[in-house]
């Protein structure tokens, strides 16, 4: 039997290993418990709370069965380290390591800068409080010089490059459009933009995607060309020419330069996937994430649980934060539209996930933008919602996402008049979107709030035909016929509603105070409805 009091060394870098000082190894099977180790292990001074350790480990649970899985974690783990079990150390609600009796390779004064090796890779407990740590972590380990960024981590690498023999303004109005539509990726997926060096003949090779955009001149009109290049493959992702006009300055972004910078981003990033190849990380999350935003975008209880599981898995496999983002705002849409009978569960996951997207992608723009409402709503911090919607906005003006979050804020604030401007630009720059129901519905509840009801009406039937399932749309649409008089067209809607709702029926719209329409209730637009009972 081994020396209880023998020190142990645990390695983090490259696999997870636990040798003793005999140079026999410990085996410890099982992600979480190599991972509650390795958190304990880079702690400051090795120790770390017991509901810090549940939290970010089973962060997808409340915190009761997160407290039981630990401890039913902590048995296994003692059996596991058998005669170093002493290392272990446990004390009232913290548990910690043993200092005196452990080393870690990370700390060793010889380790080598830019080693290349990488921090637990394989490590994967599948849990997303635990993955934005382990890529601080990362990012910590890298920034002092003790991690090498190896070519794989550094993602899709893409080059912006415009015509210089134009005139001076042309020719900062093509670099800035180009830069937008790079960017505007950039929000979406791991990338980062090469810079252009003049020679628009000759990329540099390691890049991924070269993306150009010139502009020409005719008579009195002016329109600008963008194209998209698969380097490795020679593929066009994206070859097009938009009209401008005279408007379309560096000081201001018109509708018309949004749409094109918000469009072209959008067809190379569905092209995108397919086009890298699979087999890398950044492509099989960003195919994922589209995928998870068509099922997102319905409002159906089946349809969101399996967005939420396509976020997840596209974090496991990227970890950005605009994925955990995303996960943040499907789980506030199965709240809002009571899709889960949890709801406390469903607000504390909606809070973690908001923290961590913005702890590892404070920054982005739609991060901004996807966090602003989960902050306004679940937390009731209104300031703070609108302060990330105008950060977003100032980070991309040509983002809907921002603009809708800006318009939601104004909302939140009680500034109708300001969110119906707001949510108007939004919708100019969605105007040919696929996605666009997602905005108009947006749209159609701040008409509501503005009494400007027949705009609300036509907001809500463009949400129908584009999302024929929408639930928003449709009580909104029961309500707004109903004081138009158009009984038959409300009755048509309710049985709609009905039959994609369960339990739907007009008593419930009108007489339940929880039911989700409190735009209708504070206008008053649910009185009219018992005419129909």
């Amino acid at each position: 039997m081994r020396d209880p009091a023998a020190t142990i060394r645990i390695e983090l870098l490259g696999k997870f290993r636990i040798t003793c000082a005999d140079g026999q190894e410990l085996t410890l099977t099982g992600a979480k418990n190599q991972g509650i180790i390795a958190m304990l292990a880079l702690a400051p001074d090795q120790r770390r709370s017991r509901r810090w350790l549940a939290r970010h480990l089973w962060s997808t649970f409340r915190d009761e069965q997160a407290s039981a899985n630990l401890r039913q974690a902590l048995r296994k783990l003692r059996k596991m380290l058998g005669p170093c079990t002493g290392i272990l150390l446990c004390d009232g609600e913290e548990l910690g390591l043993d200092s005196s009796r452990v080393t870690v390779d990370l700390f060793d004064a010889a380790q080598p800068n830019g080693s290349g090796m990488e921090l637990l890779p394989g490590l994967e407990p599948r849990d997303p409080a635990f993955s934005a740590w382990l890529q601080q972590e990362r990012a910590t380990w890298r920034d002092r010089g003790l991690l090498a960024v190896r070519q794989s981590e550094r993602g899709v690498a893409i080059r912006c490059v415009f015509d210089q023999s134009t005139a001076p303004s042309d020719r900062l109005l093509a670099e800035y459009t180009a830069d937008g539509i790079a960017a505007s990726i950039i929000e979406q997926v791991r990338a980062w933009r090469q810079a252009d060096t003049g020679s628009v003949g000759k990329p540099l090779p390691d890049c991924d995607v070269l993306l150009s955009c010139n502009l020409s001149r005719a008579d009195y009109t002016r329109a600008a060309f963008v194209r998209a290049i698969d380097l490795r493959t020679g593929e066009i992702l994206l070859s097009e020419t938009h009209p401008l006009s005279d408007d379309d300055q560096l000081r201001q972004a018109t509708p018309e330069l949004s749409r094109l910078i918000y469009q072209s981003a959008e067809r190379v990033l569905s092209r995108l996937p397919q086009a890298l190849g699979l087999n890398r990380p950044e492509a099989r999350a960003t195919a994922l994430s589209r995928l998870a935003l068509k099922r997102l975008f319905g409002f159906e209880r089946d349809e969101t649980r399996k967005a939420c599981a396509l976020f997840e898995k596209a974090y496991r496999l990227d970890h950005s934060g605009v994925y955990l983002a995303w996960h943040g705002m499907a789980r506030l849409t199965q709240l809002i539209e009571k899709l889960e009978p949890d709801t406390k569960a469903l607000q504390e996951q909606i809070t973690e996930l908001s923290l961590q997207a913005l702890r590892s992608d404070a920054s982005n723009p739609l991060v901004q933008a996807l966090v602003s409402k989960t902050v306004s709503t679940i937390g009731g911090d209104v300031s703070g919602g609108m302060d990330l919607a105008r950060c977003s906005v100032a980070g991309n003006p040509h983002s809907p996402y921002a603009w809708k979050a800006l318009a939601e804020a104004h909302m939140a604030c009680g500034d109708p008049v300001a969110a119906l401007s707001a949510s108007s630009n939004a919708l100019e720059i969605v105007r040919y979107s696929p996605f666009r129901h997602w905005w108009d519905i947006s749209h159609a509840l701040i008409n509501l709030s503005c009494e400007r009801y027949d705009d609300a009406i036509a907001a809500a039937e463009t949400t129908l035909r584009g999302s024929p399932k929408s639930r928003p749309a449709l009580r909104s649409l029961i309500a707004l016929y109903t004081r138009c008089e158009r009984l038959d067209d409300a009755m048509h809607a309710a049985k709609r509603l009905g039959e994609i709702e369960p339990g739907f029926t007009l008593e419930l719209l009108v007489n339940d105070p929880a039911y989700p329409v409190p735009v209708l209730r504070e206008k008053d637009l649910l009185t009219p409805i018992r005419a129909l009972l």
